[in-house]
């Protein structure tokens, strides 16, 4: 399933995204910070940060993540680890909008109507 949420800076918690890890894009303007586990805090085991525009994928979610930051957040749960979004670096964040090779895959409005 695919969500859009929207941040205000505090912690939240999205359920029901399916799968095992999340995929996490970040269409704010600061870094947004995601775990499996609450009480996020910047540089803890478990948490990672997600720069503006970049995407990850977050693992051993089970379709439930934390988030912490401001702005547009879109969430896909997939099965293995992958960016619905943009390339990544396996867990880490990666380019907005390409993928390895350079070429331009799926816009988040597209993303959006393949899932709805």
């Amino acid at each position: 399933m695919i969500k859009t949420v929207n941040l205000d800076g505090t912690e939240i918690k999205v359920e029901n995204l399916g799968g095992y890890h999340v995929s996490v894009k970040n269409n704010g303007s600061g870094t947004l910070y995601a775990s499996a586990s609450p009480d996020i805090a910047e540089g803890a085991d478990g948490v990672l940060p997600i720069g503006a525009g970049e995407c990850a994928c977050c693992p051993d979610c089970g379709g439930t993540i934390y988030l912490k930051g401001k702005g547009e957040v879109i969430l896909g749960g997939v099965l293995g680890i992958v960016c619905l979004f943009g390339s990544t670096g396996g867990y880490g964040s990666g380019s907005s909008g390409s993928d390895i090779s350079g070429e331009n895959i799926a816009t988040d409005e597209e993303i959006r109507d393949i899932f709805s």
